[in-house]
């Protein structure tokens, strides 16, 4: 089975253009060639999707853009998704694709994951050890 891949918009696809989220950039020539991480994964037999969308320049972790529209969060649509690799944490959390390609440089994937928890449906909400009567703070 091939993997469905999505890629964020700070990445080069081959043929499509770069906008980096910033409306001044979507007349952009397109790319012309695939980042290297694309490369590897259609290589390795991965299908291309499409770019997700981002904070404009990923310069904001909480995942709004107000030049392309700001996505729900994947887990309440009436938050915000987080993060500047915001598209990618949605489109992983709502089941489109399997993978997300984005980037992380102060929580930009983290922030999505923490705010979406979309792997809260299929993990143990319990603690993997048993808790402390106490908790783990107190002395």
């Amino acid at each position: 089975m091939q993997a469905l891949v999505s890629v964020k918009d700070l990445l080069d696809v081959a043929g499509q253009v770069t906008t980096a989220g910033a409306k001044m950039r979507r007349h952009s020539a397109p790319a012309a060639q695939d980042a290297p991480v694309v490369q590897r994964l259609r290589a390795a037999g991965a299908v291309i999707v499409g770019k997700t969308n981002m904070t404009e320049f990923a310069f904001s972790g909480v995942g709004i853009n107000p030049r392309f529209g700001t996505l729900g969060n994947a887990a309440d649509v009436l938050y915000i998704p987080g993060g500047s690799s915001s598209g990618a944490g949605v489109n992983v959390g709502r089941g489109l694709v399997d993978i997300a390609i984005g980037s992380d440089t102060g929580g930009s994937v983290r922030i999505p994951a923490a705010l979406s928890r979309p792997c809260h449906r299929w993990s143990s909400a319990r603690p993997p050890t048993p808790r402390h009567p106490h908790g783990s703070t107190r002395r």
